[in-house]
């Protein structure tokens, strides 16, 4: 049977289980003056149990509406803040479709008794202001069920397959327990690692700045939050879990965390380790360890695909043992000082087997390429990040941070490349052995200071940044080009060292109500080194290669000063901003005695504005400046030859790039029917945009150079709509985003103007009622067109897409059945067919003793299709990549759940 059909047939079913309601319980509140209340809350619970059937939150106009409900007995409850609830019988004709319950009117209580008889009646929802509480009594969720678990039953949350949140249509960015941050700003850390039994409340708001906290104006740099309320059992105890598998393949995976908490101190301890590609870290810890994105990409040839190893429903590249743990410790010593720290711990060791096939052209001319590579890798890193928060009086405070990390990479890689056409042909081997370390740190002193005249404040910031990066690489290289053939031999050695001192200062003075003007001013000062020693490795000894070796200096300054307006309204909130930048950059051959130094000013406007329309309705605007300078790696003018076929060189005379930033955004959250539309469109515009140009020899081989260009656009839209069908039992999410880009790069010194478009879509349903199952069922869709005017011949079209089924069944005596199913096909290319696979897993878990422990068998590939694949695009090419990856493997896991420990320091199993 076709992919498609068993979609096709997995969708009926889906739709079949969930049974249509036979009624509608419509009503209205108001309080005892005859006022609508809004963002009442209206729950239904059968008689029988008290188990909750349906849920609404009144309108503007204080109206409910329960939809999807079944005849049988109900107890009708209702309950707003600082009233007291509302909890009847329903006596009602089911003989009615609709049945309207009329008006209820709500008698002022105290807020303290409202706290209560929420709790103890397992109300679902409430809003208090600005913030969503959900009482997680109210939210049934299995044995031993983390975090995650939990919120994918909260209405108005999203949680994608690779534990991605959202809220409200927005990308939550921190997950606080207890309102203090858990191992740093990655909110997977808590929600994967806290059981959902620990938590009372999940607490979904705006939270605002550290700055805009103190100082109490808001300063536009609100991130979605959640924050999740401990339970007073686990305020005051231990608690967590310990997971051990193993299977065939030699497969095994290991887990444990455990969490003792109590009203001045956060304690927790996670470690993990396995062999089942599961990753131990996430893509900005990749990115950190190489020094940055730039030096990431320049590691990579700028060709490194981040999406292929991070990106949601990627296939892991190779096979991969992951070993991670971490401590996370916050600690109130008083009212006036707090500190918050974490340390963070990862070893993975990499084997990695690649086959890649490409086409690419010069002019009027095409070849082709093979690579094959070996790669085996070990990384560790170390990662220590503080924060002591000392509050000197109400009106002022310091915050002191230090953030180090601590990194070594070593590994050996072999490979091959064979370049042909109708008239040429050239072949190389290369072996290559790395060893790679670095330190770095990153720490500053804040001063937040309130005067007495109420809103007029100061906050200076002190930093300091120092890393060091050092490389060693054995080089061996044979070329073959016709007849002629050539060796590269050598010791490769580069240390980098990197320092920058950063002041800035903002005085802000009340003009107006609700209105400030702002002083600001910023200095920093960015010095990078690098001492590149390449020595040719001979029978006669070792030889320093001087046209490779190379001592290079850059340094970048800049004096920043302005002014900027606020207007902080009730519904609208706009900033203007203008800045003047002088900027010097430096980039020094150490040996010469005439450094090229150029001095800049540059004109920095900014503005943005917030206009909220209504409860759960947003729109703004944001505009933006930036300067970019050039990095070491893109200034230092001479060739890195560790690859023959890839010779990377900088140039010393880039300028920096001026960046033209802007987007519109708008939001709209219905919290009464839980519907979200989210709309972005972003536009960026760059001047002096950095960008390669590539040089293709006789013999295949490319050089890659760094050059400004005169400019560069990007259009990005984004959409994303989702509601729940009711009368199906289903939500269905609908996302969609454009991207289109233009953009100069120079082939053979000849000009290549390059447009790109890519659609990406996406289209799940997942069911409502999660008592029994959880399912969720999609497609996703992406679509990128390349078009060249150097050579229309080669203009490129993808076509994939990938059909997914995930579903938990809850089963009688604590059994749960999951099964996941992808299928995914990459379109047909010039040089290649369409490529198409499936992938099909399951688990079925076994809780014993009220979830304190539990067994659960995993199969995974059951059918043995899963691959290795991914297709890119370069410059001047399409690159098709088939690489090693996990293959089917059966696995049974033991989980043991730790805790809770009340008021006591002993260390117990329950």
């Amino acid at each position: 049977m076709k992919a498609r059909n068993i979609f096709t047939h997995i969708l009926c079913l889906f739709l079949s289980i969930n049974a249509i309601g036979q009624h509608t319980i419509k009503g209205s509140i108001q309080d005892d003056n005859g006022t609508p209340l809004e963002g009442a809350t209206v729950v239904l619970l059968t008689a029988q149990d008290s188990s909750m059937q349906a849920f609404n939150i009144t309108n503007a106009k204080g109206m409910f509406l329960l939809e999807d409900v079944d005849k049988q007995d109900y107890i009708l409850q209702i309950s707003y803040v600082s009233f007291k609830n509302i909890s009847e019988i329903i006596e009602t004709d089911w003989s009615i479709k609709t049945i309207d319950l009329g008006q209820f009117k709500m008698i002022p209580s105290s807020e303290i008794l409202q706290e209560v008889m929420i709790k103890d009646e397992h109300i679902p929802m409430g809003i208090k202001g600005d913030t969503i509480s959900y009482n997680t009594a109210a939210f049934k969720t299995r044995p031993g069920a983390n975090v995650e678990d939990l919120l994918k039953k909260l209405p108005g949350i999203e949680v994608d397959r690779a534990g991605n949140i959202k809220a409200q249509g927005e990308d939550v960015e921190k997950v606080l327990v207890d309102g203090k941050s858990f191992f740093g700003d990655d909110p997977k850390m808590a929600t994967k690692n806290l059981e959902a039994e620990a938590i009372e409340k999940v607490e979904i708001f705006d939270k605002a700045s550290e700055i805009a906290e103190f100082t109490g104006i808001n300063d536009g740099q609100d991130q979605k939050a959640i924050n999740l309320k401990l339970k007073e059992d686990y305020k005051n105890g231990g608690f967590g879990k310990i997971e051990v598998g193993g299977g065939s393949e030699s497969r095994y995976k290991s887990k444990i965390n455990y969490n003792r908490f109590n009203p001045t101190m956060q304690a927790s301890i996670i470690g993990a380790s396995n062999n089942i590609n599961e990753q131990a870290f996430g893509l900005n810890d990749y990115i950190s360890f190489l020094g940055g994105l730039n030096n990431a990409l320049n590691n990579s040839g700028g060709i490194f695909n981040f999406g292929d190893q991070f990106g949601e429903g990627s296939t892991p590249q190779g096979l991969n043992q992951n070993t991670s743990g971490g401590i996370n410790f916050n600690y109130d010593f008083s009212e006036k000082l707090e500190l918050t720290s974490n340390y963070f711990l990862n070893f993975t060791h990499s084997n990695i087997e690649r086959f890649t096939s490409s086409q690419s052209f010069i002019d009027d001319i095409s070849y082709s390429t093979l690579d094959t590579s070996i790669l085996n890798d070990n990384n560790r890193t170390h990662r220590v990040n503080t924060k002591v928060k000392y509050k000197k009086s109400p009106l002022s405070q310091f915050v002191l941070r230090n953030n180090l990390r601590l990194a070594d990479d070593d590994n050996l890689e072999e490979g091959s490349s064979r370049f042909e056409n109708q008239f040429l042909q050239s072949a190389s081997l290369q072996s290559s052995s790395v060893n790679r370390s670095q330190f770095a740190y990153d720490g500053g002193l804040q001063w937040r200071k309130k005067f007495a005249q109420s809103k007029r404040n100061l906050i200076s910031n002190l930093g300091f940044k120092y890393g060091n990066l050092q490389d060693e690489n054995f080089v061996l290289n044979n070329f073959l080009f016709g007849q002629d053939a050539s060796e590269i031999n050598q010791f490769q050695n580069f240390i980098g060292n990197e320092s920058s001192l950063l002041f800035n200062t903002t005085y802000t003075e009340p003009i107006l109500k609700k209105k400030y003007l702002s002083v600001q001013y910023a200095f920093e000062n960015i010095s990078e080194s690098s001492d590149q020693s390449f020595y040719d490795l001979m029978q006669q000894g070792e030889f320093l290669n001087d046209s490779l070796s190379l001592n290079f200096s850059k340094g970048f300054t800049y004096n920043r000063a302005g002014l900027s307006f606020r207007n902080n309204g009730k519904k609208l909130q706009y900033d203007l901003g203008l800045n003047a930048q002088y900027s010097n950059l430096s980039a020094t051959i150490i040996s010469e005695t005439n450094p090229r130094s150029t001095n800049y000013i540059h004109i920095l406007p900014s503005g943005s504005l917030d206009y909220k329309v209504t409860t759960g309705q947003n729109f703004n605007i944001r505009y933006g400046t930036s300067i970019n300078a050039p990095s070491l790696f893109q200034l230092m003018p001479t060739v890195n030859n560790s690859d023959p076929n890839l010779l990377i060189t900088g140039n010393q005379e880039l300028d920096p790039e001026y960046a033209h930033n802007f987007s519109v955004g708008y939001s709209y959250f219905d919290q009464f029917n839980f519907t979200n539309f989210f709309a972005n469109f972003n536009v960026q515009y760059t001047n002096n945009i950095i960008i390669n140009e590539v040089i293709v020899n006789d013999d295949f081989s490319r050089l890659i150079r760094p050059i400004n260009s005169d400019n560069s656009l990007s259009l990005i839209s984004y959409l994303s709509f989702s509601r729940p069908i009711k009368k199906l039992g289903l939500k269905f999410r609908l996302t969609n985003q454009l991207q289109h880009s233009r953009y100069e790069t120079f082939l053979n010194n000849l000009l290549n103007e390059v447009s790109e478009n890519t659609i990406t879509g996406r289209l799940s349903f997942d069911n409502i009622k999660k008592k029994y199952f959880d399912i969720e069922s999609g497609i996703r869709l992406n679509y990128t067109q390349r078009r060249f005017n150097l050579n229309d011949s080669f203009d490129q079209n993808f076509f994939n897409y990938d059909l997914y089924v995930q579903n938990d069944i809850f089963l009688p005596k604590n059994f749960t059945l999951g099964i996941s199913y992808d299928f995914r096909q990459f379109s047909n290319e010039s040089f290649s067919s369409n490529e198409t696979y499936s992938l099909l897993n399951a688990n079925i878990h076994k809780d014993f003793k009220e979830g304190k422990w539990g067994l659960t068998l995993n199969a995974f590939d059951i059918l043995g299709q899963n691959i290795g694949f991914t297709r890119q695009a370069g410059l001047n090419s399409l690159n098709e990549s088939r690489f090693n990856t996990l293959g089917r493997y059966y696995m049974l896991t033991v989980n043991l759940n730790i805790g809770k420990i009340k008021n006591t320091d002993t260390f117990s199993f329950n």
